[in-house]
């Protein structure tokens, strides 16, 4: 629970008057885990051996509760220290026990006291929380008294569990924490309240200017309140609430008064050396000692009992109080009807925590599993599970068992509370905390007697009679404990002698059940109720309502947040949610988009389960053991088998620690991604392959770059088809030139795939890179789903043309069918990660060039759905606007839907001056980081697949902005074009936090910018600015030089390229011009002769005619000066590489020559 507004304590101890209350609410804390605190410790008030404590018990009250918990911490305190500052062996001999009373000096120390024989059980309630969760009171008071302790010095807080915080403030944490630094200072929480709230129902603080409490007040009345209220606000109070800090000079007075011979009495110290329990009150008697106007003869009229020594003790210190700034945000849920008030005035949704077929709109209901019941309206209902049920209105329910048919009348409040021999008892009241009626009535006609109700020394009041009794179950429908119920039910009736005959067959049936039955009062259920079967039963309802909640969710509330519910599961230690989720997913009839989501909630359920002990959230998930499932995910018909599969593999994995839980995960996302590659195949339908008029020779497919302007992660699987994705983009060439292509050749003679990459980066001083893949057999082909692997997305693209198939005939003979293999070469001259789209724009270049290769096309519209298929298979799992950026020119807006997934593309028609001015203002900075993109992708379809109320609305406002950046477009308007850019960065920072690099932010602050965004999906790569005054590259680049952590940085110019991807046919003799030309350009004007080496290695056997041939017979006879450089070669004098060229040069001449069919290379 700790994290970055709290801190671990050192210590924290919970009271409670009975001990299995106290060890069952310290197991309840205990599951909060470690972070909690360091020594977590229980303890019960000290009472005599065989004295029924809700009879005749001494209570110490809250401050004998105080001291006696404040001693055990002392102790164990002390023994830990001595345990680190001696051997075990040492402390045996010594025989050292003491306390140590410098103890708690430096220490954080809480002690949480659960409450008397008036609290409700159990003392934890259930309030709403985030995303229609239900969170405890507990949790509530824990995170913010860890946020207001972190403003304070080491010290003691102790508190009451029935209080707690809804959130405090900044500005109050440090008032609070300013008042609770003064050395030997107590400090006390209180709110601002008006008089009449406070009147004879809460204590009070009167408060002097600087928040000295003057006065302890209790219960006062109207009048006296007033004479109390604060500073210049007559008609307000400052209302004490159950939180005060001791700072630890004070607390240390507190545990010297432990030791004190006379308030031995008040812990189990004095009661395990025969003393009688005595006690006092910790705000009646403690701080009132403290007050500034109390006087010793006001404060001890007698010379006797314990207040003399309190004053003694401690009037040298003093007493504060804050005011808390928003007293809304302080919780009292001290009773039932508390709980009830305080419901009424949270402004949150009214069902959270709970199940509800069908669901009700009017009740509010907490941790509760509802079937089939009427519920009427401002009915509430807590840790309940019914059905068939009537609720009528202003009904309250509270931890009703499985109960059915049962009929809860208007304004009536029921509460099951579990005893400890097992058995249990229905209390019953009106919702004022009555059963509406004087004694002498009820008596009157229920026939029941003073002494069957209360004993003589017991005062006539609601807490001590005897009415509830005690019976084994209440599903029987005689059963006594349902009496009362019917007795309001009687009194209910009109008219008058309709009443009396009801009244009169109510006594008859039950007047003898209920004299035979024992009977409890709310006083002895405090003490024998089974607190742990309480909470035990919480908890039981939330996992039936968990279970059917995530079922409901995915099927029916699709865009509903479902994380909470996995983190609700993991924390109590449950698995059964992995058994609904594996029915969903396996659900012949779901739809695939369910299936995924479901499969995906299994992998984020395995790694909550393996915490940080698992490692990395990304990893491999080609583990063998899976591999038959992941592949029987593609079929409806082998699904249901698949996903038993992956289960079964599951639970032999999961007993092997946090590890294997995230190697787990990893499979199920692996799993999801592969019903995903289904949902995105629904696009074939949209492709269309034609014949196209037979051409041979080189086909080449020259490409600009795209820039996204907005909308972007709207076009990402499965974002796209659930949600709906629209995206503006923009075709541009990165410094007049059009960065990206690929070519291919047919060769009908060689039945093979060469598969060739050529990275050339735009930045200075960046070698050139290739890279060559030849594939002769299918098993060269069959890691073409693994990104990093040879020629990957290359692979992809002859597998996605329909070439070839990877379970298909051998390859030589598909290559046969097909006319023959091929040489498909791709090539980018822009860095690894720029954000650009270039994977997607090489993949549509290398499938349009290898079609034509093969006498093949496809529209535009149905390239963009093939690109999309590779992206899939490549598991990269990309969206569909880079191709779209690329494949169209100019600006467009670019929209999908659900499935079956089309994209469709609309043109943005820019004038030709707005076009121009755009181009003047447009720069592109590379950051001289690469993008981290399938990283960020992962974590938002993480939250996308939870539903992550935050990606949720930016997903809904990034369509709505491209909306708006597509009209900007069409105006011409270049202010509002800069807000729409600008707003997209600050929704990616949204989707993907940490996308923005620390060293990018200055580059948005640059003079006259309109708009900034990083290109793609953020983290690095090219950033896209938009200024208000055109040619401002210049200046770009001056400013770069300045800029810490820019130093490999460049900016480049951007232009639009308004007719997007093209093809051509490239001869023979022109592919091998271009090839020497560009050797002869390399060797004249660079001093790394590495690229001419690769030029050379990477001609085919092509046709050339008789410039080709001359030009590599004079590199052969006289290298680089030999082609008639005026200037000597900076890599004149290097002589080794010079011959290594030409004897490339001269291999080159070879194969020309081999190939020659033309008699004017005839020697």
């Amino acid at each position: 629970m700790a994290g970055g507004d709290e801190v671990r304590w050192d210590a924290v101890c919970i009271t409670a008057r009975v001990p299995n209350h106290a060890e069952a609410y310290r197991k309840e804390l205990l599951r909060r885990g470690p972070a909690l605190a360091a020594l977590l410790l229980a303890v019960s008030d000290p009472e005599l051996s065989g004295v029924d404590v809700a009879n005749d018990g001494v209570s110490i009250g809250s401050g004998g509760a105080t001291l006696n918990a404040l001693l055990l911490v002392a102790e164990h305190l002390s023994a830990r220290q001595a345990m680190r500052e001696a051997s075990r062996l040492e402390q045996m001999i010594e025989g050292d026990n003491s306390v140590d009373m410098t103890i708690l000096q430096a220490k954080r120390v809480l002690i949480l006291h659960t409450g008397g024989t008036n609290q409700r059980i159990p003392a934890f309630s259930l309030l709403p929380g985030t995303h229609g969760a239900a969170q405890s009171t507990i949790d509530l008071l824990m995170a913010n008294l860890g946020r207001l302790a972190k403003r304070c010095p080491p010290g003691l807080f102790v508190v009451s569990s029935q209080d707690s915080f809804m959130g405090v403030s900044d500005a109050f944490c440090e008032r609070f924490g300013q008042a609770a630094g003064e050395k030997g200072s107590v400090t006390a929480v209180a709110l601002a309240r008006p008089l009449e709230e406070v009147a004879l129902k809460y204590g009070a603080y009167q408060l002097g200017p600087g928040g000295e409490v003057r006065q302890v007040l209790f219960k006062q009345s109207l009048a006296q309140l007033r004479a109390a209220s604060l500073p210049g606000s007559p008609e307000t109070t400052a209302m004490a609430c159950g939180v005060v800090f001791f700072e630890s000079q004070a607390a240390s007075s507190l545990l010297h008064l432990a030791f004190d011979p006379a308030f031995e009495a008040c812990s189990y110290l004095g009661i395990d050396n025969g003393a009688a329990p005595r006690g006092f009150s910790l705000f009646l008697d403690l701080l009132a000692s403290m007050c500034t106007d109390v006087e010793y003869n006001t404060f001890c009229p007698e010379e006797c009992g314990m207040r003399p020594l309190l004053w003694r003790a401690t009037r040298q210190l003093r007493l504060k109080a804050v005011l808390m700034d928003e007293p809304s945000q302080y919780l009292f849920v001290r009773s039932t009807r508390d709980f009830v008030q305080l419901l009424g005035t949270l402004e949150t949704a009214h069902s959270f925590g709970s199940y509800l077929d069908p669901p009700s709109e009017h009740a509010r209901v907490v941790n509760s599993v509802l079937r089939n019941c009427q519920i009427a309206k401002d009915a509430i209902i807590e840790n309940s599970s019914l059905d068939n049920c009537i609720l009528e209105p202003g009904s309250v329910c509270t931890g009703l068992r499985r109960l059915k048919g049962l009929r809860v009348p208007e304004d009536v409040q029921l509460q099951q509370v579990l005893l400890q021999d097992g058995r249990c008892c229905l209390v019953t009241f009106l919702t004022n905390g009555t059963l509406g009626q004087s004694w002498q009535q009820l008596l009157a006609q229920t026939g029941l007697t003073e002494e069957q109700l209360w004993r003589a020394n017991e005062e006539r009041e609601l807490q001590t009679a005897r009415l509830f009794p005690a019976v084994s179950s209440l599903e029987a429908s005689l059963s006594p404990a349902l009496a009362w119920v019917e007795y309001v039910q009687c009194c209910r009736e009109t008219p008058e002698n309709a009443r009396r005959a009801s009244l009169d067959l109510w006594r008859r049936s039950w007047s003898a059940a209920l004299t035979a039955a024992e009977r409890l009062s709310l006083q002895q259920l405090a003490t024998r109720a089974d607190v742990q079967a309480e909470l035990q039963w919480q908890d039981c309802v939330a996992a039936d309502s968990n279970v059917l909640r995530a079922r409901q969710l995915l099927l029916l509330q699709k865009d509903a947040p479902i994380h909470h519910i996995l983190e609700d599961e993991v924390r109590r230690g449950r698995t059964g949610l992995f058994d609904v989720l594996d029915a969903v997913a396996g659900a012949g009839d779901a739809d695939l988009d369910v299936c995924a989501r479901a499969l995906a909630q299994v992998a984020e359920l395995l790694a909550l389960m393996a915490g940080p002990e698992g490692g990395l959230r990304s990893g491999s998930a080609r583990n063998p053991q899976w591999r038959a499932a992941l592949q029987g995910l593609g079929c409806d018909r082998t699904r249901a088998q698949a996903v038993q599969q992956m289960r079964d593999v599951r639970s032999s994995w999961i007993q092997d620690g946090p590890v294997a839980l995230m190697r787990a995960a990893r499979h199920y996302e692996a799993a999801a991604q592969a019903l995903i590659l289904r949902a995105v195949a629904t696009c074939s339908q949209f492709i269309h392959v034609a014949p196209a008029a037979p051409s041979s020779g080189w086909q080449v497919v020259e490409s600009p770059a795209r820039i996204d302007l907005a909308g972007g992660w709207t076009d990402t699987p499965p974002i796209c088809y659930e949600h709906g994705g629209a995206v503006v983009n923009l075709a541009v060439r990165v410094d007049g030139k059009r960065p990206l292509g690929a070519r291919c050749l047919r060769m009908p003679n060689q039945l093979e795939l060469v598969l060739e990459t050529w990275n050339k980066d735009l930045g200075p001083d960046v070698p050139p890179d290739s890279r060559a893949c030849e594939c002769r057999s299918l098993a060269d082909l069959e890691d073409y789903n693994s990104p990093s692997a040879p020629a990957a997305l290359l692979k992809c693209c002859v597998l996605c043309c329909g070439i070839v198939a990877v379970d298909g005939p051998a390859l030589p003979e598909q290559l046969r069918r097909a006319g023959g293999g091929l040489r498909l070469c791709s090539w980018s001259a822009l860095p690894t990660g720029s954000g650009l789209g270039s994977s997607s724009i090489l993949a549509a270049a290398a499938m349009k060039a290898t079609l034509a290769a093969f006498d093949l096309h496809m529209d535009d519209e149905s390239l963009i759905h093939a690109v999309q298929n590779v992206e899939q298979m490549l598991t990269t799992g990309g969206g569909w606007q880079d191709q779209v950026g690329a494949i169209l020119g100019g600006a467009k807006i670019a929209r999908s839907g659900p499935l079956p997934l089309r994209v469709l593309a609309e043109p943005l028609p820019l004038s030709r001056d707005f076009a121009e001015a755009l181009e003047q203002r447009l720069v592109l900075v590379f950051t001289g980081r690469p993008r981290l993109a399938k990283h960020l992708l992962q974590n938002v379809i993480r939250q996308w697949f939870s539903r992550a109320p935050e990606i949720c609305q930016t997903v809904r406002s990034l369509v709505s902005n491209a909306e708006q950046c597509a009209d900007a477009l069409k105006a011409g308007d270049l202010q509002k074009l800069g807000a729409c850019l600008s707003e997209y960065w600050a929704q990616k920072r949204v989707m993907a936090p940490g996308c923005e690099p620390k060293m990018v932010r200055p580059l948005r602050d640059l003079p006259g910018l309109l708009g900034f965004s990083l290109c793609g999906a953020g983290g690095g790569g090219f950033a896209t600015l938009l200024f208000a005054e055109g040619n401002q590259l210049q200046a770009v680049r001056t400013a770069l030089k300045e800029m810490p952590g820019l130093e490999d940085a460049y900016a480049c110019a951007a232009s639009i390229d308004h007719q997007g991807m093209e093809l051509r046919v490239q001869t023979g003799a022109q592919a091998l011009a271009d090839v020497m030309g560009a050797l002869g350009r390399n060797l004249r004007t660079t001093s790394d002769t590495e690229e001419g080496g690769i030029i050379l290695n990477r001609m085919a056997p092509v046709s050339v005619d008789l410039c080709n041939f001359n030009l590599a017979r004079l590199f052969v006879a006289g290298g680089p000066r030999g082609v008639g450089s005026k200037h000597e070669s900076p890599a004149h004098g290097r002589d080794e590489p010079h011959r290594r060229l030409r004897g490339l040069a001269a291999s080159a001449l070879c194969r020309i020559l081999g190939q020659a069919a033309d008699p004017i290379f005839t020697p």
